[in-house]
């Protein structure tokens, strides 16, 4: 009997304990969330992202798009010192698809293509950059 009742307990412990992870687990994370995020970080205010092209090669995804404001319409780049540097609405980032903690680069507001150093600094598929691969 009292083998029972222990089993019993350490049964009712393990269901406890997996419902408990299972609860607690991390919402799966998307690119565009991680875009967003950055996004807006870096203009200091919430920002939405429209994708104009996702490429995934091997392990990473490479989008590329606008940034807007946070209801869709076209973003204000303001003239005060903290906005002057962004040249453009356009951002690149890159994502290692198995870590979708955090985005490897993201660029934004520039009107240069900094991905062209991603290639060689993270041993990429040029193929990864053409608009034709998905």
């Amino acid at each position: 009997m009292a083998t029972s009742r222990k089993f019993l307990i350490l049964l009712i412990g393990v269901g406890v304990l997996g419902a408990a992870v299972w609860w607690m687990r991390p919402d799966a994370v998307t690119v565009e969330a991680l875009i967003s995020e950055a996004a807006s970080r870096q203009i200091d205010r919430p920002v939405a992202v429209k994708i104009e092209m996702q490429n995934q090669s091997d392990d990473w995804a490479f989008v590329c798009g606008t940034v807007t404001e946070a209801d869709g319409t076209v973003l204000k780049i303001g003239t005060d010192a903290s906005e002057a540097a962004y040249e453009s609405d356009a951002f690149c980032a890159l994502a290692k698809i198995s870590d979708m903690t955090e985005l490897s680069e993201f660029d934004f507001g520039s009107t240069d293509m900094p991905a062209m150093d991603w290639l060689e600094k993270y041993n990429l598929d040029p193929a990864i950059l053409s608009s034709d691969t998905q």
